[in-house]
């Protein structure tokens, strides 16, 4: 079942068709609104940001969570433009001559699932795909098999693209079990809540 949709963009925050927050500097707001206090997030790339800050939100909107083993979540993330944002930045500080750490950590799309597994101690099964657009039958196919072979009980489905000022991020919150509100897991059911 489809539980938590979090929808954020470059003004928004949105829970389940809510509107929380609305500000120029949303990431920042939606940082205040949950009240977060995790100081690492201020060091991480926008595209990381924008996986944690969601990520919270379906977590504090599903108190079940906290039932499930560190190993039965899994994460499972797509975007077209990897870590572009974070690779640019990176590119300029090297031509400068001083190539930093900080930023270089940033130059793969998949360190959110390290970040969003580091915050909330998670080891389940953990992929990013990068395609020009998301492939909802693929992502739901992943997804559904690794159900079936109990390699996982829930998932958090992330569209997250960076790059620039237009960024979005569509987090999903999805158990392979009935959900209070919840509607059927499938793969048109996904792409219509994405796009």
């Amino acid at each position: 079942m489809i539980g938590t949709h979090v929808h954020i963009t470059a003004d928004k925050i949105v829970v389940d068709g809510k509107e929380v927050a609305h500000n120029d500097d949303i990431i920042r707001a939606g940082y205040d609104l949950l009240d977060l206090q995790y100081p690492k997030f201020f060091k991480m790339d926008r595209l990381c940001k924008l996986g944690v800050l969601g990520t919270e939100f379906i977590v504090r909107n599903n108190p079940r969570i906290q039932e499930l083993a560190d190993d039965d979540i899994a994460l499972l993330f797509n975007n077209r433009d990897s870590s572009l944002e974070s690779d640019v930045k990176h590119q300029e500080s090297f031509s400068q001559g001083a190539a930093s750490p900080a930023i270089f950590v940033y130059t793969l799309p998949n360190i959110v699932l390290g970040e969003i597994g580091i915050k909330h101690k998670w080891y389940g099964e953990q992929l990013f795909t990068v395609t020009d657009e998301p492939d909802f039958d693929f992502l739901y196919n992943v997804m559904s098999n690794n159900f079936a072979f109990r390699k996982a009980k829930a998932y958090v489905l992330g569209i997250v693209n960076s790059l620039s000022d237009n960024f979005e991020a569509h987090l999903i919150w999805i158990e392979n079990k009935e959900i209070a509100g919840g509607i059927p897991f499938t793969a048109l059911n996904l792409k219509q809540i994405i796009t």
